[in-house]
């Protein structure tokens, strides 16, 4: 008797949501079948939604580089494709949009060739000895771009073109584009770097090495290896590079 009652009730139930549904889909002169079928399936839905989160380690490396610089900066990237049909009678486009902040992060190996060159005048009366910095090129760490704020928008739409995949495939493009534009954005904190090797060098060598010497050097420049030297730069690296061949035991036997 208590099951039969259950199944009234529940029969009752779904016959009043039906009703009260096909009447609300009437009365809003929409499709009364399929949007009743839906009100009844949203009326009776349970919903369930588990975020997982895996991370494996794949490799452990160790890196000696001085990170110098950051830069951040707001990049647009749009994919346009173009199809033509019947020698060009039929002509259909599309086209998406990705706005996307970046960040680049500018370094220097600590283990590539660093000179240090001293421009010492000979004169007891100096307190302070010019240190010319010759360091590695700049380089650049991968771009990050920062995912959970880009803004995707479509352009042209067209039937003939696959817009999913054209997203898809400049997603998939955006790193190889900003590794495109490295070269331009090192000669953009260039400068930066620079003054940053310069306090570096001054603060943790100069100060510290020189600490209770009567004559403390000072850096009086810094180039990159990409760059070329002023003059006195110059001839004092080259000074630099004879006087040690001089040094060296036996240096032109092996010639």
């Amino acid at each position: 008797m208590k099951l039969s009652t259950k199944i009234i009730l529940t029969t009752g139930v779904v016959a009043i949501v039906l009703g009260v549904s096909i009447i609300h889909a009437i009365s809003k002169k929409i499709d009364p079948i399929t949007d009743a079928i839906k009100l009844i399936l949203e009326s009776f839905k349970t919903q369930k939604i588990t975020t997982e989160y895996k991370t494996y380690a794949t490799e452990i490396k160790g890196t000696n580089r001085l990170q110098l610089a950051t830069l951040k900066t707001q990049e647009i990237f749009t994919r346009t494709e173009n199809l033509d049909y019947v020698w060009g009678l039929l002509k259909f486009s599309a086209s998406v949009e990705i706005s996307a902040p970046v960040e680049y992060t500018f370094y220097l190996e600590l283990n590539d060739g660093w000179k240090f060159l001293i421009n010492d005048p000979g004169n007891t009366q100096v307190t302070a000895l010019d240190v010319y910095v010759l360091a590695p090129p700049i380089q650049a760490n991968a771009p990050a771009i920062h995912v959970s704020e880009w803004q995707i928008k479509d352009g042209e739409t067209s039937v003939m073109i696959d817009e999913g995949e054209m997203k898809n495939n400049l997603i998939r493009e955006l790193e190889t584009i900003c590794q495109g534009g490295i070269r331009e954005k090192i000669e953009q904190v260039r400068p930066t770097v620079r003054d940053e090797v310069s306090t570096f060098v001054t603060t943790w060598f100069v100060e510290n090495r020189f600490k209770d010497s009567p004559i403390k050097p000072r850096v009086a420049g810094v180039y990159f290896e990409d760059e070329a030297l002023p003059s006195n730069v110059a001839a004092l690296l080259k000074l630099s590079q004879t006087e040690t061949i001089q040094q060296t035991p036996n240096a032109g036997q092996n010639l």
